[in-house]
């Protein structure tokens, strides 16, 4: 296991080498064989929109791969040549078929894990100012100016707040992406959706 940023100035180097080193052993073994190296195979692999591509674009040192702020950018597998050493296979990213805790997919559902219309967006948004009203108590009203009232208003409060209508309309949907994208951008902070 390697914890590593991909905005460090070495994370190419960290990683390559981490994965040269993985294989050192076997290489040299068949070194004795008299055996060339072959290139060593990596497959990368994750549930959607957790910067597999930006992981392999900052291997190769170039854009290669598609990235964007939503899963199911990577529609196929692909074979990345990174060097003589390593190939990278690319692959689009994979969810188990069955959430057995719906919290587990509200949380993908907050990060942009998964598509917004999986799910309600309006419940998505209800549950995600719960739990930041849970974990994160002052930061719906750093940001919005929402006081620690009833949580069954936050949204309501929100478009009030933040004068979100459309024709004189309450414009739910936009506010729900506003708070959604404000999540996922850290605009609300560092947060970690699970109970500490």
């Amino acid at each position: 296991a390697l914890s590593i940023s991909l905005k460090e100035n070495k994370a190419k180097e960290k990683l390559s080498k981490a994965i040269i080193d993985s294989q050192k052993e076997k290489r040299e073994k068949d070194a004795l064989k008299g055996l060339r190296p072959k290139a060593i195979k990596v497959m990368v692999l994750g549930i959607p929109n957790v910067g597999k591509s930006t992981l392999i674009n900052t291997l190769v040192g170039k854009k290669i791969a598609s990235v964007g702020n939503k899963p199911g950018v990577t529609k196929n597998q692909q074979w990345i040549k990174i060097n003589d050493n390593f190939e990278l296979l690319d692959t689009p990213g994979v969810l188990w078929p069955k959430f057995e805790d719906e919290k587990v997919g509200f949380n993908l559902a907050l990060t942009g894990s998964i598509r917004d219309d999986i799910l309600p967006i309006e419940d998505v948004t209800k549950y995600g100012m719960s739990l930041m009203h849970q974990l994160y108590p002052h930061a719906l009203e750093k940001r919005y100016g929402i006081s620690e009232d009833d949580i069954d208003t936050y949204l309501d409060r929100l478009i009030k707040e933040k004068n979100i209508y459309n024709q004189g309309k309450p414009n739910v949907n936009r506010a729900c992406m506003m708070f959604l994208n404000d999540l996922r951008s850290k605009a609300l902070g560092e947060v970690v959706l699970d109970e500490q």
